[in-house]
């Protein structure tokens, strides 16, 4: 139950906070809200049913498949953005604007403790939670684990996403870095560089070209 409830708190939080930002303006901010809500959905309802069980087994089939088919619907369409983000190519559609992809740009702090969240804590949790209820004859691990591991991949997801968002900034990019052989080996010249970004962001990248000889 302890487990439920970190599970259930960990998928409201997303939703909860994104609220906060502009998601409504791009139809990617729209799935994603979408995935999240119906997580959250599915996990708080979990804790619901756990306390309250419904007289009529109906109200439970009904509710299940109401929530499974948003879960269902919100992440294909995910997955569809994001195969479209990585090949608009062979999907022969465009890239999706840079304002877009902003959007989904975490902070570095914010970045770090959701990382850490997806790759320790809550596989962590799920492990434990197996272990514990093989030896002790916890309730549902299955289901708990299952729950545990779905956040996981929706958390995976959303730090993809705000990874390709970040590398593809074009603010982040100041100036182009030329590689220019000589006889004492190879040396960088700036041929374009941009001081206002210099001045203005906490960090940025700069663009190579040429080719260094052996």
């Amino acid at each position: 139950m302890v487990v439920y409830i970190i599970a259930a708190v960990a998928a409201s939080s997303f939703p909860i906070l994104y609220s906060r930002t502009p998601w409504r303006r791009t139809p990617l901010g729209r799935v994603l809200m979408g995935v999240g809500a119906s997580f959250a959905g599915a996990m708080d309802l979990t804790i619901v049913f756990t306390f309250w069980k419904p007289k009529n087994i109906l109200i439970i089939f009904w509710v299940d498949i109401v929530v499974i088919s948003a879960i269902a619907v919100s992440t294909a369409t995910l997955t569809v953005y994001m195969w479209k983000m990585n090949h608009p190519k062979a999907w022969k559609a465009p890239t999706l604007s840079r304002k877009k992809l902003n959007i989904m740009q975490f902070s570095s702090g914010a970045y770090d403790v959701l990382k850490k969240i997806a790759m320790v804590w809550l596989p962590a949790a799920g492990t434990l939670y197996f272990a514990l209820a093989q030896i002790w004859h916890l309730p549902s691990p299955e289901e708990v684990v299952g729950s545990i591991v779905a956040v996981d991949t929706f958390l995976g997801g959303v730090l993809h996403l705000s990874t390709t968002s970040y590398n593809n900034d074009p603010n982040r990019t100041a100036g182009t870095l030329e590689l220019i052989p000589g006889e004492d080996g190879t040396n960088l010249r700036i041929t374009s560089l941009d001081t206002q970004k210099l001045l203005t962001q906490p960090e940025v990248t700069f663009k190579m070209s040429g080719t260094p000889t052996q």
